[in-house]
């Protein structure tokens, strides 16, 4: 690979701009979350559970978070980051996300990854969100757009236990979302439901499906919006 070496600079402003002569991009364009999860600061985070969780950092190159419930049926642990700093509310404002992560029981086990409004009892039904879900009973992984309660959803994949998914959206401001998985366009959905009216944290949640133990492991979680 031939690298391109922009000694002077590179920008994605106007010269008129207040950070038109800055010599790297415009870090003020998009709002952004990223958590790559080399560590855990417990801090940061809300969370619900109704029995202690085995919370590590996974003895792996780049970090992963490893969340094993206790062995009952609907042990949980539901995390949301503090605060609720994502929005959708901009007509013509790109947005995006992109999560990497697996179970060991893809069957008998609730999970969730994405950006909701402040919600200790996700299992329960969340209000507003674009959020993934992969429902107790079943293998399919969906994309659930909700505002009040009244939900699009479109199948994914199908999980396998153990095995890593890489999944995406990127909402294109107006009536799209592209579903990404590992990094290919495989579908995409309305914005009928779109939750524009509220801002949303990013989430996750882990619930048991039958009386033995759950383990997630995710690698990362990205979020973004254009501002």
């Amino acid at each position: 690979m031939v690298t391109s070496n922009f000694i002077d600079g590179v920008t994605n402003v106007a010269d008129s701009e207040t950070l038109g002569s800055f010599i790297a991009l415009d870090p003020t364009a998009a709002f952004v979350f990223f958590d790559d999860f080399y560590r855990f600061q417990v801090a940061d985070w809300t969370i619900t559970e109704n029995v202690t969780a085995a919370v590590s950092i996974a003895d792996v190159a780049g970090g992963v978070l490893s969340v094993v419930n206790d062995p009952a049926d609907n042990d949980h642990y539901y995390v949301q980051s503090l605060g609720t700093p994502f929005s959708l509310q901009t007509a013509g404002k790109q947005a995006w996300f992109k999560t990497r992560f697996a179970l060991d029981v893809v069957d008998e086990s609730d999970v969730f990854v994405g950006l909701y409004v402040t919600d200790t009892t996700p299992v329960a039904g969340i209000v507003d969100g674009v959020y993934l879900h992969k429902a107790d009973g079943d293998t399919t992984l969906q994309l659930v757009v909700v505002k009040d309660s009244t939900a699009t959803t479109t199948d994914i994949t199908e999980m396998v236990a153990d095995e890593y998914v890489t999944v995406g959206w990127r909402y294109d401001g107006g009536d799209n979302i592209d579903i990404y998985l590992a990094d290919v366009r495989v579908a995409s959905c309305v914005t009928d439901n779109l939750p524009d009216d509220v801002l949303l944290t990013p989430s996750f949640a882990v619930q048991n499906g039958a009386a033995a133990a759950v383990t997630l492991l995710l690698d990362y979680i990205f979020a973004a919006y254009e501002r």
